[in-house]
């Protein structure tokens, strides 16, 4: 695989062709994909929303975007319908403030998210000022409509066949994210095949009843991972 090449100030070596160097070595260790850390300027020093913008681009939320609020309208959402008066559009910006909410809350999970909109002279366990002052005093309310509008599918297209494609309305998103794995990673000669769960307390013909486990039901799929990178997946 390829490895980029340092010179003994940590900096990176540049070749006769005056673009970065690397070297191939064979290892049985997996490893972050040279091109791609330099085709989106990543590197150690790189903070978790350079890695994230690489995954999910502003082009996809703001498709997303759009899909979410043709969904609202599609709903009759707004000053002219009854579901929803107070629904303003999304913006791409407010969306992803949106979707960074529910990162947040899954690294740092409280007993409801909308605890997270308080201030934490408010609420100084599951508070979070940054979140407060970013989503402002409607967040609670805003955060419904996120919820109840949010798609990452075109709400307009054909739904297909539930037993082919039973995962279509985030068909777009999984097909997105596991190209982009793919191509973030080199594997090395050592693999490992396995299972993979989320937890999952809804409703849903596709989740797996699991009664030997604390987590509870889950949805699964089978994953192949790389020196604990998951490098494709298959639900």
């Amino acid at each position: 695989m390829d490895v980029p090449v340092f010179d003994r100030f940590g900096r990176r070596k540049i070749d006769n062709n005056q673009s970065k160097a690397v070297e191939k070595i064979a290892t049985s260790e997996g490893t972050p994909d040279q091109s791609f850390l330099d085709k989106h300027n990543l590197d150690h020093n790189s903070s978790p929303i350079n890695f994230f913008e690489a995954f999910c681009p502003t082009s996809l939320t703001d498709k997303w975007t759009t899909y979410t609020n043709h969904k609202a309208m599609l709903a009759n959402a707004g000053q002219s319908g009854k579901a929803y008066p107070d629904f303003k559009p999304f913006t791409v910006h407010e969306l992803r403030q949106h979707i960074g909410v529910r990162i947040l809350h899954g690294l740092f999970p409280s007993p409801r998210i909308e605890m997270k909109f308080s201030p934490q002279a408010k609420d100084p366990i599951n508070g979070n000022d940054f979140v407060s002052r970013s989503l402002g005093p409607n967040a609670t309310r805003r955060h419904k409509h996120f919820r109840r509008f949010f798609a990452c599918q075109n709400p307009v297209a054909s739904p297909k066949p539930k037993k082919t494609h039973p995962l279509w309305k985030i068909d777009e998103f999984l097909c997105h994210v596991l190209a982009v794995s793919m191509l973030a990673w080199t594997c090395g000669n050592m693999i490992s095949v396995d299972k993979q769960t989320i937890g999952f307390q809804g409703r849903h013909r596709d989740k797996l009843r699991i009664t030997y486990k604390a987590e509870g039901n889950e949805f699964q799929c089978n994953a192949l991972c790389s020196d604990g990178y998951t490098y494709c997946f298959y639900f």
